[in-house]
């Protein structure tokens, strides 16, 4: 049998027994101290104090202790090793009392003596000595016996023993009595009153290691010391609370396992006793793992018990005492009655969980706890009726709660007693006594000592109370709280007599609540600076109260269901404006509203309490001798701007309103209409509450500051006018060079003036001839600096809303004024122009505001009164582009990487999605990029939620739903086979697909929904059941749902009921329904306008009430898809390739109509105004603003729109011929072009106009090229035919004189490139697996193939370049290695390997010679059109080494989308990938950080949209472009640069 040695840790009566067996087998020395007793190694280390010291330490001793908590440990133990689990710290239990709440008044202390009977020489200590020596301990410690505490002792096992002698010894003495009477209750652990037969195992073992220990003795079953002990605790228990817990497991000695004390003696059986079983052995049961250990929650609970108990008795006597002592003070200081009243009805008002964003306030928590260096006092300040009050009673509240020592007062204005500084100051002193014995003490001495003083003059009890008396006795920590301290008769004497003379050294936090006066802020300022500080409260701070108290009273609302509860709790928030007063007095009236009028005119009106208060304002304003124009001004402004304009702001306003200048405007404000007008914290300058402002504005006001709203913003009008014709506004003079426009320093009025002078112009008297003056002057001559301003600010959107008020003031003016007037007819082209400039220049504006002033204007259409503007000796000129109107396209989005596949518009945004999984979102007004979401797939749907920040997009495996403001993913679910469509309806999203059920999802979990499956339960028995439909429309308003089938009618379906509703179609000649095949169908969006509009395959659209199953309107369309403007007015289809019908949706009248490009367009969308629309066509998203669907906007007959009943035909630059090449003869006087009907024409550059047709291909000319020496042009098409024709100059210019050749390059892939010789007859045709050389007689004289041509290997295209140095030969690129040929024999004379670029594919080659010859190479990562690139040594190609590598001179990326060419002999030329023209100079050395380029001018979008590869050229210092069948020919606009840097 192996021998098991057992670990018994502390306890007295575990002791290490072992078997015989494990006796007989060991050694004769029996070393029981180093093998049978030593420890675990996972215990305590035996050395040192492990074990804990002796005599009385103390654990932890709180500030004002009222008991005092012994433990005493038993045999074998110690002071720390009895009461821990381990040797770890954190398991000693006693010290875990400390931060436990219900001890917060215990000292704790531990006992220990030396009981290790396995150490040490024989003794004779025993229990007697032990308890004489814990007695002696408990009566000298300095704690304990200058403290008049109850005492309460815990024994574990022998320790109860002791303790039991010991009290038995204090008894008996009368030296020790008073200490006896102390002991209050004693709690056994395990403790062997009756004695223990395991001490007597362990006494046997001490007899044969020839040692023994007295106190062994003691503690066996029925010893004399036991029996003697228990006779005398008789006499004297009944005084005590007696506890005893008991073990209940049995412990492992050696072979056997043991109950080390029975119950039976481990419990004294007296009548009192609390008698406890622990699940525990004798060693356990003071031991624990975790505070959470349920046998520590046991004794932790019965500890907490006793410890409630002595302070209930400790209170119970000093509550007599206390009282008596305060009602001798309150008659002394002549306390008022109803000290409490105000604080009671403060906490009464507070809803449970207000107030609370206070402790949020980092000005609050520093001063709360005592920061070092946070000022003493701090103000709150607020509005009338903002909760002030309430949050007093909360602080007070708080810091009660914290046990802080708080004094309070509540000045009431009208109350005498409380509106006196007297009467707060001996209120303050009283309660001051109520939580400081000392304070207590010393104003009770003053009593006694029969000093008396005045109870009016607030001087003198600050001096004798205060200054000889409470602050002289050592005050501690001490807080005041006084709320309305406006209402004070004279606070004078509590800043220069008090707050300013106060030592800094006493501990005294005063916090201030008060409305925010002049004389009050004064009288703070002069405190000097950090003797105070100022918070002032916002609505944000108030409104969560607001809120949480409209809910608290909200069920007592007399509404129909949930939903009008919570849409009338929304509406009181939003109308509360942070006002306690307003939102209290309109609840107190809701409670007898009854109807849902009445309750919507308790919402909108002023609530009864708020008028009075506002007349008594306005009276008091009256009386006012000064300052009423400044007044009037101040009320006129804040009620009527857009938005809270900062104080500088309104200062700039009123200088030019009023005439006159305002040094302190702040105070001004506070003083004049500080009780209607309020300064925040952050400046703003608003109305201190909504209601305000609707009383002023009631037309049925009497009073002198009552507010005409036309009158009041023809003012603002004129003053943000007069600001924008200043001398602020005035464009520069020039714009030269890299030069660009920096706006210099503005008033602070200047960013309200430019961003809402045309919201205040729409409202304005449009009979004011001020005002059309100088919006004239305005717009004639300071509109490009305004622009530019806007643009500054990274949105165009006030450029839209301008247009849009000038639309509206425009209308006003119609009616009083010429139409015909010159100024009327500049703010109608104005009107129109901001919207065109903000949808087409966006991007251009927001990079570079500047580029309004030369390089937007000449793009715009010449008869637009933007192209107008340009001024005289404007640099930069667009010629060759023949557009005179805008078009009605606002912009073209062209997306080269993808594929469109669906759009949808929201509220803010329209959405577009894209094959490769892409959504890209922009702004609905100005057409710029907002965010790009990843779907993962190809987007099939997109779907905003109205009113909400949800966007839906749906793929083929995926639902994913977005929140489009933070960019986030809400849900993601998996798609049902085949979704044919989908729509919200409340907080559900539905998905129908192609098995006839509708998939739905909760938007509140993302839970999913039961499917909801639809129908033909009507059908023919020997109609074939529903098959997948061709096309469903799902109507949220009309609950209904219409799904169309091959061979059937529509079929609709009631969503509210769940059930088959009927059929509905267009009639055939006999009266049947048709079941011809629907291509479109789409519900009115109008839930009352009960009409859908299906698309028949055969070319009629018709419209239908499918409730009545009747035909309203048809028409021969032939449209392929339909959309509704959200109103439910128009209704878009799109025909055919490319054309889009706009009809009025209740008529069916064709309003509009726009074909661009022969283009499949596949879905539509309208904005949420119904002014916009969209298509997706390829790979380009269309948006459209045609005239005439803003003419209810407009609503005037000599505005841009046509009138009623008339068809317009939408302008569009689109032509269905365009330039597909270019060759600019090296005169420089004409250029050739190339279309895709196969013309070859002439152009003059000088007059920018076509000349002549020259000739035609039978297909698209892809490349045009010309020998320079031989006067021949060389054109190629699609289909690789070749055509060569020599030039002839004439008086009438260039004329085609002979054909040379017409051949066909027969290879399977397209001619890429076409290069000829410079000195021979020679040209080189290239493509992607091969290269030709032919000659000038249509011959083809040698060949040679790439190296993958044979292979499966994609095959890149070789690119050939002149040499630098020798016209008889000619260089080939690959990605891998440059060759050179010689152009007589065509073979390799030498070559070079090109730098390794991984990933890169080589996509230009441009040499350039300055000193040195270099080749430029463009190559495209993974795809990309940003091209990167390296400039190498070209000389290197001189020397026949065919294994060297060219070297890098210089390498870079950028964004360039297409080289146009090389200026000044190393500077590029390129377009970037934003659309802007810009340069590089090549010589340039990169810095650490970059390298920078010039940005000189930007192409308007729709010049480049849909364009793989941009047709253009240079010429000296022009630019042409190829726009449609046009040459544009941009001049001067390399005269313009803006450096830029950008990453090396």
């Amino acid at each position: 049998m192996s021998t098991k040695e057992a670990r018994y840790g502390d306890s007295d009566l575990s002791s290490r027994a072992v078997s015989s067996t494990t006796v007989s087998t060991r050694s004769s020395t029996f070393d029981f101290g180093s093998s049978l007793f030593r420890k675990s190694t996972t215990g305590n280390d035996p050395g040192g104090d492990s074990k804990g010291s002796l005599g009385l330490s103390i654990l932890y001793a709180p500030s004002f202790p009222i008991i005092d908590l012994v433990f005493v440990h038993g045999l074998g133990g110690g002071s720390r090793k009895t009461w821990s689990k381990s040797g770890s710290p954190a398991d000693y239990w006693p010290q875990w009392l400390s931060k436990d709440p219900a001890f917060k008044n215990v000292r704790v202390h531990s006992f220990g003596y030396n009981s290790d009977w396995t150490k040490g020489k024989d003794n004779c200590l025993d229990i007697h000595h032990f308890a004489k020596s814990l007695i002696g301990e408990l009566r000298t410690s300095p704690y304990i016996t200058h403290d008049h505490t109850q005492i309460v002792l815990v024994g574990h096992s022998m320790g109860g023993l002791v303790i039991k002698k010991a009290y038995i010894l204090a008894r008996q003495d009368t030296l020790h009595v008073d200490l006896a009477k102390r002991f209050h209750s004693i709690y056994f652990l395990a403790t062997p009153h009756r004695g223990s037969d395991s001490a007597r195992l362990l006494n046997n073992i001490l007899q044969i290691t020839y040692s023994s220990r007295a106190y062994v003795a003691d503690v066996k079953r029925g010893s004399k010391a036991l029996q003697s002990i228990n006779s005398e605790f008789r006499k004297y228990a009944s005084d005590l609370d007696l506890w005893s817990f008991y073990e209940t497991e049995k412990m492992s000695l050696g072979v056997f396992n043991v109950l080390i004390v029975d119950p039976d003696s481990a419990t004294l059986g007296y009548p009192e006793e609390k008698q406890i079983p622990m699940n525990a052995d004798h060693r356990s049961i003071c031991k624990f793992t975790s505070p959470t250990d349920a046998n520590y929650l046991i004794i932790r609970n019965a500890l907490a018990t006793t410890a409630d108990g002595i302070r209930r008795l400790v209170r119970k006597s000093k509550d007599k005492l206390w009282r008596e002592q305060i009602n001798g003070i309150s008659q002394y200081l002549k306390v008022p009655e109803g000290l409490e009243n105000d604080l009671i009805t403060a906490e009464d008002a507070r809803a449970p969980g207000t107030c609370e964003w206070l402790l949020k306030k980092d000005s609050y928590t520093k001063w709360k706890d005592y920061a070092p260096g946070s000022p003493r006092v701090l103000w709150l300040n607020g509005t009338a009726a903002s909760g002030k009050s309430v949050l007093a009673g909360y602080v007070v509240g708080n810091l009660r709660q914290t046990d802080s020592s708080c004094s309070y007062f509540f000045f009431k204005h009208g109350e005498k007693a409380k509106s006196e500084l007297s009467t707060c100051l001996r209120v303050l002193a009283f309660q001051m006594a109520c939580s400081d014995a000392r304070i207590r003490e010393s104003l009770l001495e003053m009593q006694k000592d029969g000093i008396t003083f005045d109870y009016a003059n607030e001087r003198v009890i600050w001096r004798k109370l205060f200054l000889s008396g409470i602050f002289s006795k050592g005050l501690l920590n001490h807080y005041w709280v006084i709320d309305a301290l406006d209402e004070c008769r004279n606070p004078a004497s509590f800043f220069d007599l008090m707050l300013a003379k106060l030592d800094e050294s006493i501990p005294l936090r005063i916090l201030i609540i008060s409305r925010e006066t002049s004389e009050l802020r004064r009288w703070f300022l002069s405190l000097g600076v950090g003797q105070f500080q100022s918070e002032t409260i916002s609505p944000v701070d108030t409104l969560p109260d607001i809120e949480l108290l409209v809910k608290m009273r909200a069920n007592s609302f007399f509404v129909e269901d949930s939903k009008h509860r919570a849409a009338l709790v929304d509406k009181i928030l939003q109308r509360s404006n942070g006002s306690f007063l307003w939102t209290t007095l309109v609840l107190n009236e809701l409670s007898t509203a009854y109807s849902e009028d009445e309750i919507n005119q308790v919402v909108e009106d002023i609530p009864r309490g708020m008028e009075p208060l506002y007349k008594r304002t306005l009276e008091s304003m009256s009386q006012s001798i000064r300052a009423k124009t400044l007044s009037k001004a101040i009320l006129a402004w804040a009620a009527c701007t857009v938005r809270p304009m900062k104080a500088e702001e309104l200062e700039g306003a009123l200088k030019l309103d009023i005439k006159s200048t305002f040094p302190k405007l702040e105070e001004s404000i506070v003083a004049l209409c500080g009780q209607l007008v309020v300064v925040d914290k952050f400046g703003a300058v608003q109305m201190v509450h909504e209601t305000a402002r609707e009383f002023l504005l009631n037309e049925d006001l009497e009073s002198e500051f009552a507010i005409d709203k036309q009158q009041s913003h023809t003012r603002i009008a004129k003053a943000c006018l007069i600001y924008l014709t200043g001398e602020e506004m005035k464009p520069p003079r020039t714009v030269r060079g890299s030069r660009a426009v920096i706006i210099g320093k503005r008033a602070e009025f200047s960013k309200y003036a430019c961003t809402e002078f045309s919201y205040h112009l729409a409202k304005a008297d449009p009979l004011c001839d001020d005002i059309l003056s100088l919006l004239d002057r305005f717009l004639k001559c300071n509109i490009l600096s305004w622009i530019e301003f806007i643009a500054h600010t990274k949105s165009l959107l006030p450029l839209i809303r301008t247009a849009r008020h000038l639309r509206a003031y425009l209308n006003g003016c119609f009616t009083a004024r010429s139409p015909l007037a010159d100024n009327l007819q500049i703010i109608k082209g104005w009107a129109t122009d901001l919207i065109r400039i903000a949808a087409k220049f966006a991007d251009a504006l927001i990079v570079s505001p500047s580029a309004i002033y030369s390089l937007i204007l000449p793009f715009c259409p010449k008869n637009s009164f933007a192209f107008k503007t340009v001024r005289s000796g404007q640099r930069l000129s667009v010629m060759g582009v023949s557009n005179l109107h805008w078009d009605d396209r606002l912009t073209c989005i062209d997306f080269p990487r993808g594929q469109t596949t669906a759009v949808c518009h929201g509220d803010e945004f329209f959405a577009v999605g894209l094959r490769t999984g892409s959504v890209i979102l922009y702004h609905s007004t100005a057409c710029q990029e907002y965010k790009c979401f990843n779907h993962g797939e190809a987007v099939r749907f997109l779907q905003f939620k109205q009113k909400t920040d949800i966007m839906v997009s749906c793929g083929i495996k995926t639902i994913r739903l977005w929140d489009v403001h933070n960019g986030q993913l809400v849900y993601c679910f998996q798609t049902p086979r085949r979704p044919l469509g989908l729509e919200f309806y409340k907080n559900t999203l539905m998905v129908a697909c192609d098995k006839n059920y509708l998939a739905s999802w909760s938007l509140t979990d993302g839970t999913k929904q039961l499917d909801r499956p639809w129908g033909d339960y009507n059908q023919n028995p020997n109609d074939p059941p529903l098959h997948v439909p061709t096309v469903i429309s799902i109507s949220p308003g009309h609950q209904m749902l219409a799904a169309a089938y091959s061979g059937r009618p529509i079929v609709l379906w009631d969503l509210e009921q769940d059930t088959y509703y009927g059929s509905c179609g267009k009639k055939l000649p006999d009266g049947q329904t048709s079941t011809h095949i629907v291509t479109a169908l789409i519900f009115n969006p109008n839930p009352s306008v009960e009409i859908i509009a299906a698309s028949y395959l055969d070319g009629e659209l018709i419209l239908l009430d499918p409730f009545d199953d009747h035909v309203l309107a048809s028409s021969r369309a032939h449209c392929h898809t339909l959309a509704a403007s959200p109103d439910g007015r128009l209704l878009a289809g799109a025909a055919g390739s490319g054309t889009i019908h706009i009809y009025e949706f209740d008529t069916l009248r064709l309003m509009y109509q726009v074909e661009s490009s022969n283009i499949h367009i596949k879905q539509l969308s309208f904005s949420k105004d119904g002014l916009h629309f969209l298509d997706i066509r390829g790979s380009q998203c269309n948006v459209w603003e045609p005239a005439s669907l803003v003419r209810d906007l407009v609503s005037d007959s000599c505005s841009e729109s046509t009138p009623t009943g008339s068809l317009t035909e939408a302008i569009s630059t689109d032509t269905k011929v365009k330039i597909t090449a270019m060759a600019v003869h090296h005169g420089g006087e004409v250029v050739f072009c190339g279309k895709n009907d196969g013309s070859v024409s002439l152009y003059d550059l000088k007059t920018t106009t076509q000349v002549r047709t020259l000739y035609r291909h039978r297909s698209s000319v892809r490349i045009l090229s010309l020998f320079r020496q031989s006067e021949i042009i060389m054109s190629i098409d699609v289909s690789n035919a070749v055509h060569a024709w020599s030039l002839k100059k004439t008086e009438e210019g260039f004329v085609t004189d002979d054909l040379h050749f017409e051949s066909r390059l027969e290879s399977r892939r397209a001619i890429i490139q076409a290069f000829p010789s410079v000195i021979s007859r020679q040209f080189i045709l290239s493509t992607a697996e091969s290269d030709h050389l032919w000659n000038l007689d249509g011959k083809e004289e040698s060949r040679m193939y790439s190296n993958n041509s044979n292979t499966s290997q994609t095959s890149q295209p070789a690119h050939w370049v002149k040499h630098p140095q020798s016209a008889s030969h000619v260089i080939r690129l690959d990605n891998t290695r440059a060759r050179v040929y010689s152009w007589e024999h065509w073979t390799e004379t030498t070559s070079a390997l090109l730098p390794y670029f991984e990933a890169g594919i080589l996509k230009t080659v441009t040499p350039f010679t300055e000193q040195k010859h270099y080749l430029l190479l463009g190559y495209s990562l993974n795809g990309s059109n940003a091209l990167h690139f390296n400039v190498l040594d070209a000389d290197m190609l001189n020397t026949p080494n065919v294994e060297e590598e060219l070297h890098i001179l210089l390498t870079f990326k950028s964004n360039v989308a297409h080289i146009i060419g090389i200026i000044n002999s190393s500077r590029l030329l390129f377009i970037d990938t934003t659309s802007w023209v810009c340069s590089l100079d090549l010589n340039s050395q990169p810095e650490v950080a970059g390298y920078s380029y010039t940005r000189h001018f930007f192409l308007p979008y729709e010049w480049l949209a849909g364009k793989r590869d941009v047709i253009c050229a240079l010429v000296q210092r022009d630019v042409l472009i190829a726009r449609n069948d046009e040459v544009a020919i941009i001049r001067g606009g390399l005269e313009y640069g803006e450096d830029v840097c950008a990453e090396i």
